[in-house]
């Protein structure tokens, strides 16, 4: 037995030294409720509810990979286009992280903008914002998207989205934001009370074998679901049905891949199983296009929003959500 316990020992520490030796996955830890403090931002603002967005009427340019793009919030905080082009009195409301709100392209160049265009011209509410998890989307949804009353919800998940549920602070915003626990089929707000043991928080900071097995953990789940990552998300796209559906607004989700194009199969029997529309373009489309991702920042770029906007519309198209 303690030769057994010994060996594991040994395999993790050389698993460990050899992770550090290769410098991947670096230790990505979760944050906790009472962590840490909002930082200032020359263009986002703290938000209580949803963590933080775009401080309103204001206008920024940033670049990507050597390309400059303006970004103009409205009197919301969220991303419009410069000027309202729209005819048809339909509305579209399309949720989601940085992909959505449409980092690096133009704002007419987003798949959010181009869908909006090719269903008819409908009036495009943008909703989304960077860096934000499942957990904001829901709450975005609950709190001002529905408000409109919009004929079509889009809500597009990428998978990282995912993990972003389970942190209360950001650091690439430097913001924090709320975060939440299914207790008794209920999600429930953290406290800082909420927090692990010593042990687990040393190996979740520093630890990058604990780390490597934390990110198989969640790549498994995409398939076979499991554990707190799926647990928690499940609730808030259960709470995003159940909120369209007492709203009598319809629904329909859209997995946004990353570039290492991998399916999300739990998601779409989740909505299967809800009775909701689901698009995955990686299942769709097994081999990744070309040139659709940029090379460093990873977003899609002009190409890529304009390629997820064509298969977006052929598909609500033949399901009928975009008459």
């Amino acid at each position: 037995m303690f030769a057994s316990v010994g060996a594991g020992v040994g395999a993790a520490l050389l698993l460990e030294l050899a992770l550090r030796l290769v410098g991947y996955p670096s230790p990505q830890p979760r944050t906790y409720a009472g962590e840490h403090e909002s930082r200032p931002s020359e263009n986002f603002i703290a938000d209580p509810e949803l963590g933080w967005r775009m401080k309103p009427l204001t206008r920024f340019s940033y670049p990507t990979e050597g390309r400059e793009h303006e970004y103009v919030a409205d009197a919301r905080g969220f991303r419009r286009a410069e000027q309202e082009t729209a005819t048809s009195s339909k509305r579209l409301a399309v949720l989601g992280d940085s992909f959505a709100w449409g980092a690096g392209v133009d704002f007419d160049e987003t798949f959010a903008a181009r869908t909006a265009r090719e269903l008819g011209t409908w009036r495009l509410s943008n909703w989304g914002m960077p860096g934000y998890g499942v957990d904001q989307i829901a709450t975005t949804l609950r709190t001002r998207a529905l408000a409109e009353k919009p004929d079509l919800v889009l809500v597009a998940i990428y998978a990282w989205d995912f993990q972003r549920s389970l942190s209360a602070y950001r650091d690439v915003e430097g913001m924090t934001k709320p975060v939440f626990e299914v207790a008794d089929g209920e999600l429930v707000p953290r406290t800082s009370d909420d927090t692990p043991s010593n042990a687990l928080r040393w190996l979740d900071e520093h630890s990058y074998a604990f780390t490597a097995a934390k990110l198989a953990s969640w790549r498994v789940a995409m398939q076979l679901p499991h554990g707190e990552w799926w647990s928690l998300n499940r609730a808030f796209v259960e709470r995003m049905i159940d909120d369209c559906a007492a709203a009598g607004v319809k629904v329909a989700f859209v997995h946004v891949p990353t570039i290492s194009w991998n399916a999300f199969p739990a998601l779409g029997e989740l909505c299967a199983a809800r009775g909701v529309p689901w698009f995955d373009p990686a299942a769709e489309f097994p081999a990744r296009p070309d040139g659709i991702y940029y090379a460093s920042d990873k977003h899609l770029n002009a190409a890529g929003h304009a390629w997820l906007a064509e298969r977006i519309v052929a598909w609500l198209s033949a399901t009928k959500l975009g008459d």
